[in-house]
């Protein structure tokens, strides 16, 4: 579904992961400025893992889903 190999899928989350949270410090995920709150990760989140975050944004930018492909 991205197009990458499983070898450089692995090799591309820590890359992915420290880039991720980095920004997260800085910013709410609408690119706003984070003034006070600080970035959590939910326990029932939907992405709850970094592999998770890095598969469903790379899908999303190749496929330019539809609705209908995730259901």
């Amino acid at each position: 579904m991205t197009g990458l190999t499983a070898d450089e899928f692995h090799a591309l989350v820590p890359i992915f992961h420290a880039a991720f949270e980095a920004y997260m410090q800085c910013h709410t995920i609408d690119g706003h400025v984070r003034y006070c709150r600080r970035s959590v990760s939910y326990a029932n989140s939907p992405l709850p893992t970094t592999e998770d975050t890095l598969l469903f944004i790379l899908t999303y930018l190749k496929q330019n889903p539809t609705h209908a492909m995730y259901g």
